[in-house]
């Protein structure tokens, strides 16, 4: 009886093993998740792999543990060391258990990590709409906000420069397009263009004179209370222009100015 133990005794010891291997593996790729670089359809596929051997490895440890334990209760108590071999057994066997009940809630974790997986690569992409790319009329006070934006949908992309002058050649209108007509439509001229307007337009003393007079000229249209709203949000909107630029909008004189209208 005691060669069959020893059998069962090894079946058991080889099957732990495995699976000891398998719960080392599931804690490194638990810690290197975060760094991998790989696509969602590669992931499932490791995660789903990963947990198929863990469950299996979880069959094959039961199977063993069952047949070692069925080896050792057939053992005559007379048995020459026969408490030395039940408490080996019992080590065993609790060892295969403690290992089992971590591959249980390694598998848990998995099939969480899978249901995540595949959630995210079923979720359909959301297509945004491009940008439309905006329009500039010569207006020194609005050229920071067009750039920014111009910049964004068209500037900074994989694109000849020859689409780009045509792009910032329609944007441009009233004032402006006038003042591009002097470069030629290509791309050749594209940084030209580009650097004249920046120049031009992006002038921090135009355009502090630029808010200045307009802040001059602001007035309401009535004393209705709309209108007084109107007239309010746009001294505050130049306000915050000017401020944006460095000026001091607490001074005395551009206070008094602003509370005249």
């Amino acid at each position: 009886m005691t060669s069959s133990l020893s059998t069962r005794q090894g079946l058991d010891t080889r099957t732990t093993g495995r699976l000891s291997t398998l719960l080392k593996e599931f804690a490194e790729d638990s810690q290197e998740g975060i760094q991998r670089e790989e696509g969602r359809q590669e992931e499932t596929i490791r995660l789903m792999t990963l947990k198929k051997r863990m469950e299996m490895a979880v069959k094959n440890v039961d199977n063993a543990l069952k047949d070692y334990t069925e080896a050792a209760d057939s053992i005559d108590s007379e048995t020459p060391q026969f408490q030395a071999i039940m408490e080996k057994v019992s080590i065993n066997s609790l060892t295969a258990q403690d290992l089992v009940f971590q591959a249980q809630e390694a598998i848990a974790d998995l099939q969480v990590r899978l249901d995540t997986s595949t959630s995210m690569e079923e979720a359909p992409k959301v297509q945004l709409n491009p940008l439309p790319i905006p329009k500039f009329s010569g207006k020194i006070w609005e050229w920071e906000s067009f750039w920014s934006a111009f910049e964004h949908s068209v500037h900074a992309r994989n694109m000849e420069d020859a689409h780009k002058m045509a792009y910032l050649t329609d944007a441009m209108k009233g004032e402006a397009r006038e003042s591009l007509k002097q470069f030629e439509l290509s791309g050749k001229t594209n940084s030209m263009a580009v650097e004249y307007l920046k120049k031009k337009y992006g002038n921090k003393e135009l355009l502090i004179r630029g808010l200045i007079e307009r802040l001059d000229r602001c007035r309401g249209k009535s004393r209705r209370l709309e209108d007084q709203r109107r007239l309010c949000e746009e001294l505050s909107s130049i306000a915050g222009q000017m401020e944006l630029q460095g000026e001091k909008i607490d001074s005395a004189i551009l206070q008094k100015q602003i509370l005249s209208k």
